[in-house]
């Protein structure tokens, strides 16, 4: 049985393809103080059933997580079997450590805890942004790498994709950036990056040959911009014609006209893990197969 908490989310539909199970949505309302009231259908024998939860925690954040919350709750009081968590995208993944204080954990130890008290079994998340993120569950943690996806849509998608260059816009992109250069084959360019605030950036150097070659940014998460404008106009200011940028999780807290509008990029792409319309220059690469690949090593 597979649940989500939005009935037009493109990735719960291909979840419940994959494992063959029907589609439900709990019907979800709030009082008129804001408290969150929801309802779990009887209809459905919950008792024994393998449940399979696909809901992502991005804006508005805290109330995405609460909804996941509380539908848990209310699920394992049914005496479901097991529940999976599949978190297309995962808020708090960049607050692994406490920001003042490395040695305790960040926010994403809250979350973890809350996850785990309320009786998630196992997660399912796509690209978490800090290699620790595994490390604060004490439940199965299931990694989606998207990768090979972007290999593929950058095959399918950018001309002259074999005379392109890949760059890393910070030291935390080198390695997803590597992955997708190795499989391409394509030269590897890195940044470096000084933080001047929690969402002010500044790149400071380019390391690699760009020369003539059109350049692909790729990275994690799109959330202010920042990163990725800078990285775009110090290569824009290095010869660089064609920019294009591929992130996994297209947050967009700039607003997605902030990037497309800057005149830096000649298309941007993400995945489905953060719903977006589409418009020109905006498309989405498509996880199906890596999404399948994961599923069907959990679940057959």
């Amino acid at each position: 049985m597979c649940l989500a908490l939005d009935q037009n989310y493109t990735l719960a539909h291909s979840v419940a393809t994959i494992l063959k199970a029907p589609l439900l949505v709990p019907t979800i309302s709030n009082f008129a103080d804001g408290e969150i009231s929801l309802h779990v259908s009887e209809e459905v024998g919950w008792q024994n059933q393998e449940v399979v939860l696909i809901a992502a925690t991005h804006n508005p954040v805290q109330e995405s997580i609460m909804h996941a919350l509380f539908l848990v709750h209310a699920l394992k009081q049914r005496k479901i079997k097991r529940l999976t968590w599949i978190i297309p995208y995962c808020a708090y993944a960049r607050q692994t450590v406490d920001s003042q204080n490395s040695a305790y954990q960040g926010n994403l130890g809250a979350c973890a805890r809350m996850m785990q008290a309320v009786g998630v079994d196992q997660i399912v998340v796509v690209e978490p942004h800090d290699a620790e993120f595994s490390s604060l569950f004490s439940i199965p943690v299931q990694i989606i790498a998207v990768d090979q996806d972007i290999a593929r849509d950058i095959q399918e998608k950018i001309p002259g994709w074999q005379e392109c260059c890949i760059v890393a816009p910070d030291r935390g992109a080198v390695e997803r950036a590597q992955m997708v250069a190795n499989i391409l084959s394509l030269p590897l360019v890195t940044c470096t990056k000084k933080r001047l605030s929690a969402d002010v950036v500044k790149i400071t150097q380019i390391e690699g040959y760009v020369g003539n070659r059109a350049a692909i940014i790729i990275d994690d998460i799109l959330d202010t911009g920042g990163t990725a404008l800078h990285t775009a106009q110090l290569l824009q200011e290095k010869g660089v014609q064609k920019i294009y940028g591929y992130f996994v999780h297209g947050v967009f807290s700039c607003g997605v006209d902030v990037i497309l509008n800057a005149g830096l990029f000649t298309s941007v792409h993400i995945s489905p893990t953060v719903p977006q319309p589409m418009r020109p220059k905006l498309h989405c690469f498509d996880i199906k197969q890596s999404l399948e690949e994961k599923l069907k090593q959990i679940f057959f």
